[in-house]
């Protein structure tokens, strides 16, 4: 099953000036981004037959011009392909050239900045569900460099939600509970059981991420008329966390927001966080951004094309255990989990990463032996945490060959 996620390929490390290893797409593709109608705060999803555009960019790292191109794919709601043709969900052309290409101006690391925005005048999106924009370089037509899923809505049912401390195995303690009502009327469900589908994210993560396709206990507590609701549903209760971890690399002469030092060490600037320690006893507040990042440079005018990259030292105070791995999660390293080493110096786990300059939030986590990943051995589960929720409902009924998105909703805890 393919994941439906930010996705970036093939990560390679190599040691350069500290002797540790240092994380770079061996592809030379970084910072892959996406952002609908300008807001970065909104999850990948725009509206059918409206106005909503979704920009995709990227960097490649050098000057030299690559003819990327890009296919846009439609998918079932699991992420595999969906069995409806091209022409049925795609008017105009696929396989178009990416033509939006800016070579960086006074950076130290030279790299090319390419981006494309869906629809536009050559491309129409025809139905609803699950997409995805695949990027290939020219050189290789069959591998992918990058592959981004984005959604497209057709608001056929509304969605009401809320998320309580009060969870059906703790009370404001770690955890935190969603309670859902999807209400059609005027749109028939016929078999809620089998033609219903629904996907839940907190801070757009896919660690953790519950689907109603993946785990039997995600079924409705009721379906009364035109009101499908989920009630006191052990699938729905997710780990609080903590608020995300933050810092900044806006300038490059005094270091930002939780950077203890930056330095140039050619040829690579350097930006050293400072050590971060384990948050398992304490709740932080903290007004993050859920796991994002902003790309920004004080001193320039186009941060796409004139902020500069950083290699960002990150390390996390803790005893050596063979018993779990660490990892390092966020948009930064496109929702994927990049683990840790650990170095026995300075007795913590490290991590470096070349990194755009901007605002970043970030936390660590563990994997134990049976592969489950849990924020509770670093950054603690509380449940004041103020985590976003996304809610996905698709929607196939009997006969039909695609999953329908036939609603959305993000719901913000404390509000």
């Amino acid at each position: 099953m393919r994941i439906a996620c930010l996705l970036l390929f093939a990560l390679t490390t190599f040691s350069l000036g500290r002797g540790q290893n240092i994380y770079i797409p061996e592809n030379g593709i970084v910072t892959l981004r996406s952002m609908v109608n300008g807001d970065y705060s909104q999850p990948n999803v725009i509206r059918l037959n409206s106005n909503d555009q979704i920009e995709f960019s990227f960097d490649e790292l050098s000057h030299e011009y690559h003819r990327y191109t890009y296919r846009i794919e439609h998918h079932n709601a699991d992420g595999s392909l969906s069995k409806i043709s091209e022409r049925e969900y795609l008017k105009g052309f696929n396989n178009l050239t990416i033509e939006n290409v800016r070579p960086s101006v006074n950076t130290t690391v030279p790299y090319t900045h390419y981006s494309l925005t869906i629809p536009n005048e050559h491309q129409q999106l025809l139905c609803s569900g699950n997409y995805s924009v695949c990027i290939f370089d020219e050189q290789n037509s069959r591998n992918p460099v990058a592959e981004v899923y984005f959604y497209v809505v057709d608001p056929l049912v509304s969605i009401e939600g809320s998320v309580s401390p009060d969870t059906d195995i703790d009370h404001n303690q770690g955890h935190q509970q969603l309670s859902l009502e999807i209400k059609h009327k005027g749109y028939e469900i016929k078999d809620v059981h089998r033609d219903l589908k629904v996907l839940i994210r907190q801070n757009n993560t896919c660690y953790n991420q519950v689907s109603s396709w993946n785990d039997a206990r995600f079924i409705p507590s009721s379906i009364d008329n035109d009101i499908i609701k989920y009630a006191h549903c052990r699938a729905l209760i997710f780990e609080a966390g903590n608020e995300y971890r933050h810092f900044e690399t806006v300038s490059q002469k005094r270091p930002g927001i939780n950077v203890q030092n930056l330095e140039f060490i050619a040829p690579f600037r350097h930006a050293t966080i400072h050590p971060d320690r384990l948050r398992m006893q304490n709740y932080l507040y903290a007004q993050d951004i859920n796991g994002r990042y902003l790309v920004r440079d004080e001193r320039v005018g186009d941060a796409d094309t004139e902020a500069d990259y950083f290699i960002v030292h990150f390390s996390l105070e803790a005893e050596e255990t063979a018993s779990a791995t660490y990892y390092l999660e966020g948009e930064l390293t496109n929702r994927e989990l990049l683990p840790l080493q650990y170095d026995k110096e300075s007795r913590s786990y490290v991590i470096s990463m070349l990194l755009k300059q901007g605002h970043y939030n970030y936390h660590y986590l563990t994997k134990d032996e049976n592969g489950n990943s849990s924020t509770n051995r670093t950054e603690g589960n509380f449940f004041q945490t103020e985590n976003e929720y996304t809610i996905y409902v698709f929607h196939r009924a009997f006969g039909e060959r695609y999953d329908r998105l036939v609603g959305v909703k993000k719901i913000q805890c404390g509000q």
